[in-house]
């Protein structure tokens, strides 16, 4: 399920990056850090942090449970924690990583700035969950320089656009995975990837 959880990471990292006075270290630093854990002590000095936020998720038929738990990183002590359950469509997931991220302002005393107190509901990339998942096991497969996942990144892809060919999130992502293979092999692909960045544009 590593996919998933770097897929709900990614979206509670972004909504926590569009508030005001709040700097969030990048998806790229806290990959490393699950990776190769570290007391807390030295995380925070290493990102210039105060807080740490922790979270598992669990993938179970038809829905996932997610423990969340901010932590004081100068007190060493919890803050707050929540679990959440969730069910396995893309208004499901959607609609928690914005309740987490709400909440986590909220025990910091921070603001929701206007824009991201709007309702999520409005803006889901799409209705197929299906179509969602094969985008999230497509992105994780990207982070990897490999020409092997790097194909199977733009197989996911074009499932998930057969699943919903307005997929915009998808498509952008298959632009930049074409723009990859592009590099990787030094072959015709870069008017793959700029077709596909032209479609997700114009969506």
């Amino acid at each position: 399920n590593i996919y998933f959880c770097n897929g709900i990471m990614e979206d509670v990292i972004n909504q926590l990056s569009q508030i005001d006075g709040m700097r969030v270290p990048s998806l790229t630093s806290m990959l490393y850090y699950r990776n190769n854990p570290k007391p807390y002590s030295e995380i925070i000095n290493e990102l210039g942090v105060s807080h740490l936020l922790e979270g598992s998720v669990r993938k179970l038929e038809n829905r996932a449970l997610m423990t969340v738990t901010l932590i004081d990183a100068d007190q060493n002590d919890q803050v707050w924690s929540n679990r959440y359950e969730m069910d396995l469509s893309v208004e499901g997931v959607w609609q928690v990583q914005f309740e987490v991220a709400q909440q986590i302002i909220g025990s910091l005393q921070l603001a929701l700035s206007t824009n991201s107190t709007a309702s999520p509901a409005g803006t889901l990339p799409t209705i197929s969950y299906e179509a969602y998942d094969n985008y999230l096991m497509a992105k994780d497969l990207s982070r990897s320089w490999d020409i092997d996942k790097n194909r199977g990144s733009i197989d996911l892809l074009h499932q998930a656009l057969s699943l919903d060919p307005s997929f915009h999130l998808a498509i952008a992502e298959l632009s930049q995975s074409y723009g990859n293979r592009a590099e990787l092999t030094g072959g015709p692909w870069i008017d793959s990837a700029e077709f596909y960045a032209l479609k997700a544009f114009q969506i």
